[in-house]
């Protein structure tokens, strides 16, 4: 029981002493950023939370015939039709328990807030922050972080987002879709489908 307790208190000063993330590294930031992006979609891609509804489409549209191109061309309500039919099979998956899904949201918000502070720590000290202004060979997608930043850190993003935007070091599609979450999504972004994602 000593050992034990000795390894973990000497586990937990070691974790402690971290030395404090170097942003001015880009291929340090890279793996930081990487490391956000898994964390933020770990929970957010589990069965019990995603909606099948496009894979099935997708899957339902490829025996058909149906590339994407042939399918943005039917009209609204064949594309409707389909989508029914997809939504009726999607509603057949099982779902986790609404006590499962709950904790599970519980979970990624407690990730999602963590991977905010760190995201709006970063834009402070480096600016915006992009694969190829870095060099990445990793996926990143800093966007996707603040996209799912909890309303508590809307007002101290929206500065930021403005300053990084007016400087010039974010594009206007990053700053479109990060307004739009911090607006509270009234905009939908694409074929008419708002963009959910949790």
């Amino acid at each position: 029981m000593r050992n034990i307790l000795l390894t973990l208190s000497i586990s937990i000063i070691l974790l402690s002493c971290k030395k404090e993330n170097n942003y001015e590294n880009d291929a340090e930031l890279c793996t930081i950023l990487a490391e956000m992006i898994e964390s933020d979609q770990s929970i957010r891609n589990l069965p019990e939370l995603t909606d099948p509804f496009f894979e099935i489409l997708d899957s339902i549209r490829t025996p058909n015939n149906l590339t994407r191109e042939v399918y943005s061309n039917l009209s609204k309500e064949e594309q409707l039709n389909w989508g029914k039919i997809a939504r009726e099979i999607a509603e057949k998956r099982p779902k986790g328990s609404k006590k499962v899904r709950d904790s599970l949201w519980q979970i990624q918000t407690g990730i999602d807030k963590k991977n905010t502070k760190l995201l709006i720590d970063i834009t402070k000290k480096r600016g915006w922050v992009s694969k190829d202004g870095l060099g990445c060979t990793e996926y990143i997608a800093p966007v996707i972080i603040f996209r799912h930043a909890p309303e508590e850190f809307w007002e101290e993003i929206k500065p930021l987002i403005d300053k990084e935007y007016a400087e010039k070091r974010m594009g206007s599609g990053d700053y479109g879709f990060i307004d739009n979450h911090l607006r509270g999504r009234p905009m939908d972004f694409g074929n008419g489908i708002e963009i959910k994602t949790e």
